[in-house]
C-alpha cells in the first residue's frame, strides 16, 4: 500500500471532483452543455476542440449510460481532467528532481487551490487544456528525443486549439525550446512545424466555415464582436488582487449567507481549522527543509514567464478568475525547479487546511445550495411564451432555456426602455430585477450599473417567489403607474 500512496491520495481528490459537480453551472456552462447536447455550434474559435471533445467524451458515456445528461459528462470531464493533470503534474515534479514526499506535496497543494477545485467540479473549459499543458511541459523535460520533442510540441497544439488561452503556456515552453542549448537546431524546426500545425487546423476550420469575416476576425472571435475586451482599470487591478487570493482560499460574498445558514456546522470546521493552524504553528520548524537545485536558469524561466503572461492576461481581462486557474500548477512547477523539498509528515496539514476551507465554503456550496440558479424564471419564462423579460441574469435564463428545448426557440427578452411601449400595448413584462444577491462578487462589482435601473416609474406586482442562499426572491409583473 505505501507503494502506491501517492496515487491514492489523488484518487481520493478525483472522487471528491466528481461527487461534487457545481449545480450552480454558470452562462459558458450551460452553453457549452446545450452545444454537446443538440450538437450544434460546436466550433468556436476561442476553444476550438473544446466543444467536440466534449461531445465525443459524452456519446461514449452515453452508450454504457442513455440516461446521462451532457452537463454531467461535462462535469465528469473536467473532473477526470483535473485527477490526470495532477498525477501527470506529479511526475513532471520527480523529473525536475523532487523526490517522492515533495512532489506529491507540491501537486496536492496546486490540486486543493480553490481556482482549480472550482473548474475541476464545472462544466467549464479550462481542465482539458491544463492537462494538455502539463502534458507538453512533462515531455519537454523528458530527454530529448523526437518522440518526446514531437509530443511536447503536440500537446501543446491542443492545449491552444481547446483555449487560446494556452497560447500564453505554449509561449513559454517554446521560449525554453528555442533557448535551450540541448536542443539542435533541426529539433527546433521540428518542434516549430509541429506548432504551425495548430494555425493550420485554425485556418482550416475558418476556411470551411460559412462566414463573411476575414481569418483575423476568426482567430480574435469575441473580442472583434465586442463581446470581450481590454481593461486597464484599477477596478481590473482590484479585482486581480482579490482573485489571486481566491486562486489559493474561497473568498467569496456568499460565505457569510452560507455561515449564518449552517453556523453549527460551520464553527465545527473553524474549530477543526484552528487546531490544525495551531499543529502547524507548533511544528513549524519541522515542515520544509529546503535545497537550492541547480537546475538551468531556462528550465525556471519557462514557469516564470508562464505565470507573468498568464497574470498579466488576467488582469487586462477585469482580473478574471477563470484565467487563473493554471497558476497553481505552474507556481509549484516553479518552485520545484527552484528548490529540493525534503517534507516532514505534518507539512501535509497545509495542503488539508486549504483543502477542508475551499471544500466547506466552495464545493459544498455550489454543490447543495441554490446560489445564482435561476429555475424559477426559467420556467416562467417557458410558460408565458407568449410574454416580455427582464431578467437580471438574461444570458444564463437563455442558454438554460438553449439546453433544454434547443437554439431555434425564441422569447421575448428585453430592456427597461422597452418597457412603456410594451405596456401601452397591453403586453405583460416580468422581472426579478428587485432581488438581493450578494454585493462582494466579481459579477456584483463590475455590471454594478444594474443597480441603476431605475423601476421607481412602475408597479410591481409578486406573481412567483423562490428560495436561494440569500432568502426569499420574487418574481414581479411590471405595471403602469396609474
Amino acid at each position: 500500500m505505501k507503494k502506491y500512496y501517492e496515487y491514492i491520495a489523488f484518487i481520493i481528490l478525483g472522487i471528491v471532483f466528481i461527487c461534487l459537480p457545481n449545480q450552480n453551472a454558470n452562462i459558458d456552462s450551460w452553453y457549452y452543455a446545450a452545444c454537446v447536447k443538440h450538437g450544434l455550434n460546436l466550433i468556436n474559435s476561442h476553444h476550438l476542440l473544446f466543444n467536440i471533445w466534449g461531445s465525443v467524451f459524452h456519446e461514449f458515456l452515453h452508450f454504457f449510460n442513455p440516461a446521462i445528461t451532457a452537463i454531467q459528462s461535462l462535469n465528469l470531464l473536467n473532473a477526470i481532467s483535473a485527477t490526470l493533470s495532477l498525477l501527470v503534474l506529479n511526475q513532471l515534479l520527480k523529473s525536475l528532481g523532487q523526490n517522492k514526499e515533495g512532489a506529491l506535496f507540491l501537486s496536492l497543494s496546486a490540486g486543493v487551490c480553490f481556482g482549480f477545485m472550482r473548474f475541476a467540479t464545472d462544466a467549464e473549459t479550462y481542465m482539458l487544456p491544463i492537462l494538455f499543458s502539463i502534458l507538453s511541459t512533462y515531455y519537454y523535460f523528458q530527454p530529448k528525443r523526437y518522440l518526446f520533442i514531437g509530443l511536447s510540441a503536440f500537446f501543446s497544439v491542443m492545449a491552444v486549439c481547446t483555449h487560446q488561452l494556452h497560447i500564453w503556456w505554449t509561449l513559454a515552453i517554446y521560449i525554453g525550446v528555442l533557448l535551450n542549448k540541448e536542443y539542435t537546431k533541426n529539433n527546433k524546426i521540428f518542434y516549430t512545424s509541429i506548432l504551425f500545425t495548430g494555425v493550420i487546423l485554425y485556418f482550416l476550420v475558418y476556411y470551411f466555415s460559412s462566414n463573411n469575416y476575414t481569418f483575423l476576425n476568426f482567430i480574435l472571435g469575441e473580442y472583434q464582436k465586442g463581446n470581450a475586451g481590454i481593461d486597464f482599470s484599477l477596478k481590473a487591478l482590484i479585482l486581480t488582487f482579490i482573485n489571486s487570493i481566491r486562486t489559493v482560499f474561497q473568498v467569496h460574498g456568499l460565505i457569510y449567507h452560507f455561515t449564518f445558514k449552517h453556523i453549527i456546522v460551520t464553527l465545527i470546521v473553524i474549530f477543526l481549522e484552528i487546531f490544525l493552524l495551531g499543529l502547524l504553528f507548533l511544528k513549524r520548524k519541522q515542515l520544509i527543509e529546503t535545497k537550492n537545485l541547480n537546475n538551468s536558469s531556462s528550465s525556471k524561466n519557462i514557469f516564470l514567464i508562464a505565470i507573468v503572461l498568464h497574470l498579466a492576461f488576467a488582469f487586462i481581462s477585469s482580473g478574471n478568475a477563470e484565467f487563473m486557474a493554471m497558476l497553481p500548477l505552474l507556481l509549484v512547477a516553479y518552485i520545484a525547479t527552484s528548490y529540493k523539498l525534503k517534507i516532514k509528515k505534518t507539512a501535509f496539514l497545509i495542503p488539508l487546511v486549504i483543502f477542508i476551507w475551499n471544500v466547506f465554503f466552495g464545493l459544498i456550496p455550489l454543490r447543495f445550495e441554490n446560489t445564482n440558479q435561476v429555475n424559477a424564471q426559467t420556467n416562467y419564462t417557458q410558460k408565458h411564451q407568449e410574454d416580455y423579460f427582464i431578467w437580471s441574469n438574461k444570458p444564463l435564463v437563455e442558454n438554460i432555456l438553449n439546453y433544454q428545448n434547443g437554439f431555434y426557440k425564441t422569447y421575448h427578452f428585453i430592456k427597461t426602455d422597452s418597457i412603456p411601449s410594451l405596456l401601452s400595448k397591453g403586453k405583460k413584462v416580468y422581472t426579478d430585477l428587485k432581488n438581493e444577491q450578494t454585493n462582494y462578487s466579481r459579477e456584483a462589482i463590475l455590471n454594478n450599473d444594474k443597480k441603476a435601473m431605475n423601476l421607481n416609474d412602475f408597479d410591481l406586482y409578486k406573481v412567483d417567489s423562490f428560495m436561494n442562499l440569500y432568502g426569499i426572491n420574487y418574481i414581479y409583473q411590471i405595471k403602469a403607474r396609474e
